[in-house]
């Protein structure tokens, strides 16, 4: 009977006083004995697995032998074997491959879990905590431990700064002398001249890479700031480069996104590839620059909207009226207020079946906020009209109504009567007037 255990292992069920070659012991599903399960391997993989145990086994030993007999030499060889491979990473410069893979901040030094990290990436097999333990503190490794000399440069290299200068800023201000923003090699070299740096051209250069890390062709400002020396102003400087850094990071996926995402989205059923998933369609959306997009463009679409209203209004009032001075005295304003309420208004254009939105219309209407659309609002040039003839006629005769009753305006009525008894007393022609 064979036990259920080997068969999933794909091979044969022993008792455990069985043959070499064990995998694993299992009880059995069957009667409860432990048994031993073989599998079959492949002879290929079987010799592919024995090299991989045997180069284990060999590197172990060797680690062991080294800190038993040899440690001070193999630490060396170790030290060594890093820095090629930093001088390789940093294009031929330790001190840009040491900030590069190591220390982006510019600290100096790398605690134990980012160095076994960067080990692993850079397919470094030296002993760590030998190299870590060489002053007996385990928890960083710093530049000095690894590389005296590019140390002591860059200590020196501080202080000078730091004497001649005072700040990294103000060294950055005087290197650039044309204000563009920015630092070349030569530009820096020629400072470090200029200034009085006392070092070997090979160390000027050994310098600039270590401020460019990053291989752009230039230093900005905010790369000099590991040359600080005091710890609490460089960690302020370090913190707002980051969060600057973080925010047109930010601000640059939000236009990526608000420019080019977001309309295919939105154009796109929820089914579609590239639409958001549920779980995810208001991470962007919550975004500070595309929320104030989404209001701008809600902003823009209710402007559009309230011109495109006011525009189909006035072009019925006037071919319905003629203008909009009688348009005011004979529907919106019948009583002479001189403003159009927004009841009045809706009740206009429900009448006349307009094709818009009154809320649209009243937006475009109501310029100033007050409720209520006044004559100046509605139609602004003949309100002007108006207020010069009030004006005149207040001035010449006393009040509008006296302009009526005036000695001329009698006699143009009767003219207009052609001599006859009969005279209208409510109607005056405009050119009469």
């Amino acid at each position: 009977q064979v036990c259920r255990v080997a068969q999933q292992a794909g091979g044969v069920c022993r008792r455990v006083d069985g043959g070499s070659g064990c995998v694993g012991r299992r009880h059995c599903a069957n009667d409860g004995a432990l048994r031993e399960v073989h599998v079959d391997v492949p002879p290929a993989e079987r010799g592919s697995m024995e090299a991989r145990r045997t180069n284990f086994v060999k590197m172990t030993s060797d680690k062991m032998s080294r800190a038993s007999h040899a440690r001070i030499s193999h630490l060396e060889q170790d030290r060594q074997e890093l820095l090629y491979i930093l001088s390789k990473q940093g294009g031929g410069s330790v001190l840009r491959g040491w900030r590069r893979e190591f220390d982006p901040d510019g600290l100096l030094e790398v605690d134990f879990p980012d160095f076994c990290r960067a080990a692993a990436r850079l397919a470094w097999s030296g002993d760590t905590h030998l190299l870590f333990g060489a002053d007996a503190n385990f928890r960083s490794l710093t530049l000095a431990e690894l590389s005296p000399p590019h140390a002591h440069l860059c200590d020196r290299f501080r202080r000078w700064v730091k004497d001649r200068f005072e700040r990294p800023e103000e060294m950055f201000s005087a290197f650039d002398a044309s204000g563009q923003g920015r630092v070349t090699r030569e530009m820096f070299v020629a400072g470090c001249r200029g200034h009085g740096f006392d070092a070997a051209d090979a160390d000027v250069e050994e310098l600039y890479d270590c401020c460019d890390c990053e291989g752009a062709g230039c230093i900005a400002q905010e790369d000099l700031l590991f040359l600080e020396l005091d710890p609490t102003l460089r960690a302020r400087g370090l913190f707002k480069a980051k969060m600057r850094f973080m925010r047109e990071w930010k601000q640059k996926m939000a236009m990526e996104y608000v420019e080019k995402t977001r309309p295919a989205v939105l154009m796109a059923s929820p089914k579609h590839r590239l639409a958001p998933r549920p779980w995810q369609a208001d991470i962007f959306e919550q975004i500070p620059a595309v929320a104030l997009q989404r209001r701008r463009d809600r902003r823009l679409d209710a402007h559009r909207r309230s011109w495109e209203a006011r525009a189909v209004f006035l072009r019925h009032v006037r071919e319905a009226f003629g203008n909009e001075v009688r348009a005011m005295r004979r529907a919106l304003d019948p009583e002479a207020k001189f403003f159009i309420s927004q009841a009045a208004l809706r009740r206009f254009c429900r009448t006349a079946q307009l094709p818009l939105r009154t809320s649209d219309l009243w937006r475009a209407l109501d310029s100033d906020g007050d409720a209520r659309v006044s004559f100046e609002e509605f139609a602004a040039r003949p309100a002007e009209v108006l207020a010069q003839f009030r004006h005149w006629a207040r001035g010449r005769l006393g009040s509008c109504a006296a302009l009526w009753d005036s000695p001329e305006a009698a006699a143009a009525r009767r003219r207009r009567g052609g001599g006859s008894s009969w005279t209208s007393e409510k109607k005056m022609l405009l050119l009469d007037l």
